[in-house]
């Protein structure tokens, strides 16, 4: 699962519960509106005089690195028009900011995956020879043939 998870950016789905979010709305007088077929709910800024703006509840789809927002151009663009933004669709966590290159993050997603995966396994390491010195300098156990065979597989 977790080279699913590596591979694809469709790892997570938000969608939003209309009831769920018309019973929150109406039980704190505020203003929501669902638009693009009930897709995605806008809630209106009462303290902004300008018009436009406000919080767009869209459907997105992330993976490890990544969310983005799951509307096809079109349905972006019509939602434009009442203040929704138009770029970017994509979050990156990796970038550092909106316009790098995304050729470098797979540059970073390969040079610190396996880092991450070597302090795990030496971590794993450390733990199971702290425990099997406990075991060996204490004599906690009372068999000597479990013992025996937990040192066996530590290979100490």
């Amino acid at each position: 699962m977790l080279c699913a998870a590596i591979m694809t950016d469709h790892w997570e789905h938000v969608v939003w519960d209309r009831a769920a979010l018309t019973a929150l709305a109406n039980a704190s007088n505020t203003p929501l509106q669902w638009l693009l077929d009930e897709k995605v709910a806008k809630i209106e800024d009462t303290t902004n005089r300008k018009g436009g703006g406000g919080t767009f509840l869209v459907p997105m789809n992330g993976g490890i690195w990544t969310m983005c927002v799951s509307l096809e151009e079109e349905e972006a663009s019509i939602l434009s028009r009442v203040g929704f933004p138009s770029q970017p669709t994509c979050t990156n966590y990796l970038a550092d900011s909106d316009y790098d290159e995304p050729r470098a993050d797979w540059q970073h997603r390969k040079f610190f995956l396996p880092l991450a995966i070597a302090q795990t396994l030496l971590d794993i390491d450390i733990i199971l020879y702290k425990g099997v010195a406990v075991i060996k300098y204490i004599k906690i156990p009372q068999n000597p043939v479990i013992f025996s065979n937990i040192l066996r597989l530590c290979e100490c």
